[in-house]
């Protein structure tokens, strides 16, 4: 009877940034806009998701434009945003790289097109599978995808038959 989520369920009613807290020290680090300004400060890279639009704590100024993460470079200890839109930077692509493939029976070793779940609710997408090692492919999807984010997972299809799946890599 409890409202569907996609919190975490074994924190009960602990919020997911004071358990964040609790685990993980801060690492504040700038916030670079599409132009390369800095126009904020995070608290922390874990914080943030590809994709992410609430709670990224930097106001756009606008009535309709929202930033939006676009990019967490961990090595510089970077957020990047930009405007919300199709023509956001490295907020959307067709190409991604897959690893830890799993397959129900037969491993598909050959080029092929294939369906695919991106995500756990999206809708069936068509793609272009090509492998590219024992347990990793190359994804080709014929219409763009927003916000794909390495550690996701995809579930891969022929039909209605489930494949298998696996998660996105660094691309």
């Amino acid at each position: 009877s409890k409202k569907d989520s996609q919190g975490i369920c074994f924190l009960g009613d602990m919020r997911i940034n004071q358990f964040l807290d609790y685990y993980i020290d801060a690492n504040p680090g700038p916030i670079l806009n599409a132009e390369g300004r800095c126009v904020g400060e995070h608290s922390g890279l874990h914080r943030y998701t590809l994709g992410q639009r609430r709670g990224i704590g930097i106001p756009s100024n606008s009535d309709h434009d929202f930033y939006v993460v676009t990019k967490i470079d961990v090595a510089n200890n970077t957020l990047h945003v930009a405007f919300e839109g199709p023509d956001a930077p490295g907020l959307y692509g067709t190409v991604f790289n897959v690893g830890e493939l799993i397959f129900q029976s037969e491993p598909v070793r050959e080029p092929c097109t294939l369906q695919a779940k991106p995500r756990y609710r999206d809708p069936m997408q068509k793609i272009n599978f090509q492998p590219t090692g024992q347990d990793t492919a190359r994804i080709t999807f014929h219409e763009r995808q927003r916000a794909i984010a390495p550690g996701q997972i995809i579930a891969l299809y022929d039909g209605d038959k489930l494949l298998g799946g696996g998660s996105y890599l660094m691309n």
